[in-house]
């Protein structure tokens, strides 16, 4: 056991955030008090840092593993139109803002969210408001709305300036930038 507290080595995993320096000296304490040699507490804190409890990267890893099998079971062949379905509700009824916080803490990944979004998706689109191709009649997103930019912005039509087909253009325009 080292002769003071400050002498234990802990340090984050490679890829991990900081920790806390008031929070790990809190923890040298309670190594220290408890009498724990230094390779005690390498390895106590490597196996810590190697669990989804230690490690925000590998908790939000293996939410996303679940969420995508829990979903798939539930939504079968409507997985993927679900989440993207979902993924429009999110983006224009709560903005890119939370959409960004979503990402970022890693709720996005959830079951709960996820089915909350769909709802909100299922009801813009009950209620007309959500962006769908005129084409097709499925759920558009902003990067099939510029791949439909650039299909359409090279057809005969287009190029002579037919009313419906430049309307069309600018519509695809605005759902990409919304």
């Amino acid at each position: 056991m080292p002769a003071e507290a400050d002498a234990y080595e802990i340090a984050a995993p490679e890829g991990a955030p900081e920790l806390d320096a008031s929070a790990v000296g809190q923890w040298k304490g309670v190594f220290h008090r408890l009498g724990l040699t230094p390779d005690q507490v390498k390895g106590l804190t490597s196996e810590f840092f190697g669990s989804p409890m230690g490690n925000p990267a590998m908790a939000g890893e293996a939410m996303q593993a679940h969420t995508v099998q829990l979903l798939r079971n539930e939504w079968g062949g409507s997985y993927d139109h679900n989440l993207k379905m979902a993924s429009v509700g999110a983006r224009t009824v709560l903005g890119p803002e939370f959409v960004a916080l979503m990402e970022q803490t890693g709720f996005g990944n959830h079951p709960v969210i996820l089915k909350a979004c769909l709802r909100l998706g299922k009801d813009r689109r009950e209620a007309g408001m959500m962006p769908t191709d005129a084409k097709t009649g499925g759920i558009l997103g902003p990067e099939d709305a510029q791949t439909r930019i650039t299909e359409l912005m090279q057809t005969p039509e287009y190029r002579r300036g037919d009313r419906a087909t430049v309307d069309e253009v600018q519509r695809l325009f605005q759902l990409k930038h919304s």
